[in-house]
């Protein structure tokens, strides 16, 4: 079970994992209805991302990232990389791809 601590929008929110770190989850509709601190059962719901968050700087920058870039940008950035990585044979650092 995982923490809400911050809903951004309907597809970002930013949640405390079992281990007390902080994690950005995305997908479709995954924050309608979600409150902060409230627990969920992350198999209930459609998860396409998890980000964990590593410094504070990467939390405080988020809000102005959210506001210019759609969610439908961050899926296919995601999905061209993928696509790079497997037509190269190669891993992107884990700060790129996830």
């Amino acid at each position: 079970m995982k923490v809400v601590k911050k809903v951004y929008n309907n597809n970002v929110v930013l949640v405390i994992n079992e281990k007390g770190h902080e994690e950005i989850i995305m997908g479709k509709g995954i924050g309608f209805n979600l409150r902060a601190k409230e627990t969920f059962d992350e198999a209930k719901l459609s998860i396409d991302k998890t980000f964990v968050v590593e410094d504070e700087q990467s939390i405080n920058n988020l809000p102005d990232i959210l506001n210019t870039i759609d969610y439908s940008d961050i899926e296919l950035a995601s999905d061209i990389i993928k696509q790079g990585e497997k037509v190269l044979g190669l891993d992107c650092n884990n700060k790129v791809t996830t």
